[in-house]
Formats: structure tokens, C-alpha cells, sequence
């Protein structure tokens, strides 16, 4: 009679599957099955595996080859059936009183083999079950065999807004994947609403392969001097280890993927503007004194970073600290973006003439959390001629800034 055993866990954040390590042995042959819940029960087969030949070991892995990601809070199931009995023809499972515990761990479930699990026919699943051949609500419940549930999350560096404008081309470029890792990707472009604006792709990222998208700005443009602002998305949708080491060998390498956009000469291919993501936003954003030149504009942009929102003051200081041009104050929900403009000809520059300005956000909420950036460019042309990241100044006596909306 083939025996099955079955047991719910939850993960505690979003990740992509990498493999399951189960301390049982015992039959020739067996199943393992990944379900999803169903109101409380094992629900749909997400990913099933047959474990053949098993040897004399107390832990065995099975490898994810469909690039599963299994979402934080959500209950699944993992399922282990008999197929075939040992070689005293039975068909039951051997279970070791083993610790699973490895780097990658995101789910460690019965460690020491004493959580009390559902058998088939178990009162708790039972209308699942009821079509099985199972040993009936006489068993009780039994033990679980330990096991863990490792994967991976996916870091992505997120990009900043960039402006583009007649006869240039905007670039994102994403990767490399991971030495033993195939990674899908959406890629695409959004617009300060947040709506999705010109091209969009999904590529699947070989190890160590990159891939481009490219938005040429002249389908958004149609006049000289006209500019558009926009920010690169990348969304992972699948990740796969592709490699070839032992599934009883865990090597879970981190899924890292580099961002990158760039704004350059359609025509020439001549870069004008490089601007890598980032994985982190300074609390504090603290900008440097930049020069500012006749028939220029110096845009201050911010965005809430979800989940959180925006809350600031935004504002120009000369190099003196004295307030320059207007400032604004801004609360913005999470993914809202608002950029400050600073024209060079309101403050009675004339051509060859310049002057130093300082971005400044100043923070009004301790909840805010502002993704913020600078460009400088050309009244005429409307083309960015330079990009600034904030850095984290720490504690820093910023002037007061008057709110002129």
C-alpha cells in the first residue's frame, strides 16, 4: 500500500525556488510533489519530482526547473508519496532525526522531526484524500520528516528618472545573470503617472548574458527642443538553475542583476548621460553644488519610494546658502513622482555666465521615503547635459527654505 505524507508551510518573504531537502529515505521510489493551498488543503500540483535509487544518505534534494516563485505569506505544500517499496518490499518511509539548516534556508519546517503532520486520510484533509489509497483516519497523525525549503530573492538595482529629447535614444541595459542561473526579465519604461510608456520586452538572461531596451525618443517628441522624462523597469519572472552540480549540493547563488540606462545620439551613438540604478536610497538625500548656465534648467526630481511615500520641501541655495528661485512642497503617495525646475535666465544670467546651485530636499515626515536625482539641461535642444545622485550627507544644517507652491 503506498504511503503519502503531507505538510503545509509558509514562507516568510517572496522568492524563487530553489530546491527542497527531505530527510527520509526508505523506498526504491518515491514522489515529491510542491502544492498550492486550497482553502487550508493541499490544493494544485505546482512541481512534482521522482526520486529513484535512493542512497544511503539521511538527506535528499530536489531541484526547482520551472522557476516557481513562491510568494511571502501564502501557505503551500509539500507532498512525499511512495511509488515503489525497498528491497523487503515495503513501501515506507525511513526517517532521520536530522537538523536541516543551510545557507538560503527560507523555510525551516520540523527540524528535529516532532511537528506533527497530516497523513493521508487525516481528519483535517480529509476531502482532499478521500479518493486515495490511504490507510484511513484510523492512523492518527504522524510525524513529519524534517525538511527545508530553500531560495532566492532577486536584488535589482532601481533606476532613476532620465530625460531624453528629439534625435536621442534612451537604453536600459540589465544584467549579468548569475554564474548556474537562467533569469527571465520584463523590461519596459514608465512615465511620471506611472503608466507604461514605448517599448516593453521579456528576455531570458543566459549566465552571464546581458540584455538592452531601447526607446527611441523621437516616437514621444515631435518638435525640436521638446523633452520627455522617463524611468527604465525591470521585473524578474523567472529564475532557473540551469547548472549542473549534484542536486545534494547546495550552492544557492545570489540573483543580483546590475541596472544601467544611458541617453545617447541616435544618429551618431555618441553617450551623452550615464545613470546606474540603485539598491538603496539615502535617507538623508544630500546633493552637491553644481554650475548652472545661461539657456539652462536645473530639474529636481523626486518619487515615493513604495511602499512608503513622499514628504518634502524642495529647493535651490547658492553657494552661500541663500535661497534661489522658488521652492515647493510635496506629499506623494507611493510610486508618485514631482520634479522643481530652476530656469537659469530667471536669475539674469547672460551667455558665458554661470552659477553654482545646490538641490536641497528636506524631509517633513519621518515616514518619507524620497527617491530623488538632478539633471542640467538646455532650454534649446531640451537635451540632459549632466545627472546627479544624491548622496548621504548625515546631519547637515540645510537653510530654511520658504514654500511657494
Amino acid at each position: 500500500m503506498a504511503v503519502r505524507w503531507v505538510a503545509p508551510f509558509t514562507p516568510s518573504q517572496t522568492v524563487f525556488l530553489t530546491q527542497i531537502d527531505l530527510a527520509v529515505g526508505g523506498p526504491a521510489q518515491f514522489q515529491v510533489l510542491l502544492r498550492s493551498d486550497a482553502g487550508g488543503v493541499p490544493g494544485a500540483v505546482l512541481e512534482s519530482w521522482i526520486v529513484a535509487g535512493y542512497p544511503s544518505n539521511p538527506v535528499t534534494s530536489v531541484k526547482d526547473t520551472l522557476g516557481l516563485q513562491l510568494v511571502a505569506g501564502t501557505q503551500y505544500w509539500v507532498e512525499m508519496a511512495t511509488t515503489q517499496p525497498d528491497g523487503n518490499g515495503l513501501q515506507t518511509f525511513d526517517q532521520w532525526n536530522e537538523s536541516l539548516s543551510a545557507t538560503g534556508t527560507i523555510s525551516l519546517l520540523n527540524p528535529d522531526s516532532t511537528v506533527t503532520g497530516y497523513p493521508v486520510g487525516n481528519a483535517a484533509n480529509a476531502a482532499f484524500w478521500n479518493n486515495l489509497n490511504a490507510c484511513g483516519l484510523s492512523c492518527g497523525s504522524l510525524w513529519v520528516p524534517a525538511f527545508d525549503v530553500l531560495g532566492q530573492t532577486a536584488s535589482i538595482p532601481i533606476p532613476h528618472f532620465v530625460g531624453g529629447a528629439l534625435g536621442q535614444t534612451i537604453q536600459e541595459l540589465v544584467g549579468p545573470a548569475p554564474l548556474g542561473l537562467s533569469v527571465e526579465v520584463n523590461l519596459g519604461f514608465v512615465g511620471p503617472d506611472g503608466n507604461s510608456i514605448g517599448p516593453n520586452s521579456t528576455v531570458t538572461l543566459g549566465p552571464g548574458e546581458t540584455a538592452p531596451l531601447d526607446l527611441n525618443v523621437d516616437t514621444l517628441v515631435q518638435a525640436f527642443g521638446q523633452r520627455v522624462e522617463v524611468r527604465p523597469v525591470v521585473t524578474v519572472v523567472k529564475v532557473t538553475d540551469v547548472s549542473l552540480q549534484p542536486v545534494n549540493l547546495i550552492v544557492t547563488p545570489a540573483v543580483a542583476l546590475r541596472e544601467v540606462t544611458e541617453v545617447f545620439d541616435t544618429s551618431t551613438g555618441f553617450g551623452t548621460v550615464l545613470v546606474p540604478g540603485k539598491t538603496m536610497f539615502p535617507p538623508n538625500p544630500i546633493f552637491e553644488l553644481q554650475g548652472l548656465a545661461w539657456e539652462q534648467t536645473m530639474r529636481l526630481i523626486v518619487s515615493a519610494d513604495p511602499p512608503n511615500p513622499c514628504a518634502a520641501t524642495l529647493g535651490f541655495v547658492d553657494s552661500k546658502g541663500s535661497p534661489m528661485g522658488q521652492s515647493m512642497q510635496v506629499d506623494l503617495k507611493p510610486g508618485d513622482t514631482e520634479w522643481l525646475d530652476l530656469n537659469a535666465n530667471t536669475l539674469g544670467l547672460k551667455l558665458g555666465q554661470r552659477v553654482e546651485v545646490q538641490p536641497i530636499v528636506t524631509m517633513t515626515s519621518p515616514a518619507s521615503s524620497c527617491q530623488a536625482s538632478v539633471e542640467v539641461f538646455d532650454d534649446v535642444s531640451g537635451r540632459t547635459w549632466t545627472h546627479q545622485d544624491p548622496g548621504s550627507g548625515g546631519a547637515q544644517n540645510l537653510p530654511n527654505l520658504p514654500i511657494q507652491n
